[in-house]
């Protein structure tokens, strides 16, 4: 399993053919309330690949997408899962940790904290921030059904 910086448009095709449930439904919503804007995954992903302000990274796993994801200017992270996600085994599920944790660091030394709102009924990935070290703020919603997570540096 390796972390590096996207190399290629295919990787986000990857992410659209095989996206997890729980990123699908979060994406969804995440369309409606907070960009408001009618827009596919791989047209909202493409537009932050084609930003120059946003760095993407891929995770993979015997050379299958596992996750991509990346920080902008502000501090803004996301990660989003494939199906393949789902079915690694424990000792697959503590390096993929590990690897986001390597992300986390990546981002924070740039940014004194990073950020980024989470959908309250995504309970797979709530749990990742959780052993990531974010603070998922419940009591702040800027919007509806999103909570702020907040990691700090240290």
């Amino acid at each position: 399993m390796e972390l590096k910086k996207i190399d290629s448009v295919h990787w986000i095709d990857e992410l659209c053919r095989n996206i997890s449930d729980d990123d699908l439904i979060e994406f969804d919503y995440f369309k409606k309330i907070i960009i408001k804007e009618d827009v596919s995954i791989k047209d909202h992903i493409m537009k932050i690949y084609n930003d120059s302000t946003n760095e993407l990274y891929i995770i993979t796993h015997n050379n299958e997408l596992i996750s991509l994801g990346g920080c902008d200017d502000d501090g803004c992270v996301f990660f989003l899962t494939t199906k393949l996600s789902e079915n690694l085994n424990q000792r697959e599920k503590i390096k993929f940790i590990k690897l986001i944790k390597q992300h986390r660091d990546f981002c924070l030394k740039k940014h004194s904290y990073i950020w980024n709102f989470i959908y309250e009924e995504n309970h797979h990935h709530k749990k990742l921030l959780t052993l990531i070290g974010a603070e998922i703020h419940e009591d702040v919603h800027n919007f509806q059904y999103f909570n702020l997570f907040t990691i700090k540096g240290g």
